[in-house]
């Protein structure tokens, strides 16, 4: 971001301050609307649940939560999934 700043500003302080709101608003709507998409995808886990559970862990936990959430939900995630599926068959077989 500096680079862009210091690049706008040695043409008009207008492009830099434009940079520098183009660079902020292009930034937030791809961590937004993008990146959950494409963590939910690869993790095979609903846009929600990954927005829901990096603030969650940002909340709970900081930088290093935010970091650890999405292994985190992925981890319960497959617990949960495993578990389902034993239970499905357990119930299968004693019927």
């Amino acid at each position: 971001m500096l680079a862009i700043t210091l690049t706008g500003y040695g043409v008009s302080p207008t492009t830099g301050l434009l940079g520098v709101v183009s660079y902020t608003l292009i930034n937030n709507l791809v961590g937004i609307l993008i990146t959950p998409r494409i963590m939910g995808r690869h993790l095979r886990m609903h846009p929600f649940v990954v927005i829901v559970s990096v603030l969650a862990g940002g909340k709970l936990l900081g930088p290093v939560g935010v970091m650890l959430a999405l292994p985190g939900a992925a981890t319960l995630q497959a617990l949960v999934t495993s578990m389902t599926r034993t239970r499905r068959a357990g119930a299968r077989t004693v019927s």
